[in-house]
């Protein structure tokens, strides 16, 4: 339901639609069967934001497919919906279980960290800065677990979930092959390009202090609830 710029597929056809506006998503919704649901709000300053954009705007768009007669709604999701990593897995488990009571049939998929051409951008990010730079921060003591999953595996596995008929009513995490460390990870990018990198760890009080000051000085790398999403 968004897109930073204009999709040019051959048998696409473009329809405008704003999660905040509930008429707007059912002139869009004209006739569509499916929807899949990948708008969101993934950093914010502010917890309320997420909330107003993630689970007032996924109600919205419920509503808009019951209005508009959509039978099937798949959501993306994240690996990390969850009560313990900040407004941002909240809202995202918020909205998933707005999903599940809506009577639609319902699909939810959870991608781990995705990496790839323009992907995301915690991974693309490290992946920069170890090409960059000789040291590489990590958060705490590195050990919390992750498994990147490539770009085109997510667009298949979403593609392949419209037209399966078996997959209704069911929450899926779409993860990598491998579970790594963070460690692991910022060891495995290195070797990859070929160069010796030191792992700088620092406390994650720390690091939020510091995310917290920084943009008072203009600087906007992170958000606070970036760090209790990646340690939860």
């Amino acid at each position: 339901m968004v897109h930073r710029s204009l999709v040019n597929v051959s048998g696409c056809e473009i329809r405008p639609g704003n999660l905040k506006n509930k008429g707007l998503l059912v002139r869009a919704l004209s006739g569509v069967d499916t929807v899949v649901h990948m708008a969101a709000l993934t950093k914010s300053t502010r917890e309320s934001d997420y909330f107003e954009v993630n689970v007032s705007g996924t109600k919205n768009l419920i509503d808009a497919c019951l209005e508009s007669g959509t039978k099937k709604i798949i959501y993306i999701s994240s690996a990390a919906a969850s009560l313990n990593g900040g407004g941002y897995a909240r809202s995202k488990l918020e909205a998933e279980q707005s999903i599940k009571k809506s009577g639609m049939k319902w699909l939810i998929l959870r991608p781990s960290e995705v990496y790839g051409q323009r992907a995301g951008d915690s991974i693309n990010r490290l992946i920069r800065w170890i090409q960059r730079y000789i040291f590489v921060p990590v958060i705490g003591a590195g050990t919390c677990k992750l498994s990147p999953v490539f770009i085109d595996d997510v667009v298949s596995a979403i593609a392949s979930s419209i037209f399966n008929k078996e997959l209704e009513n069911e929450t899926i995490v779409l993860a990598g092959p491998e579970e790594l460390t963070y460690d692991d990870l910022v060891d495995r990018v290195a070797a990859y390009f070929g160069v010796k990198r030191f792992k700088l760890h620092l406390p994650a009080g720390l690091i939020r202090f510091c995310i917290t000051v920084m943009p008072k000085l203009g600087i906007n790398i992170l958000v606070p609830d970036q760090i209790s999403r990646l340690l939860c």
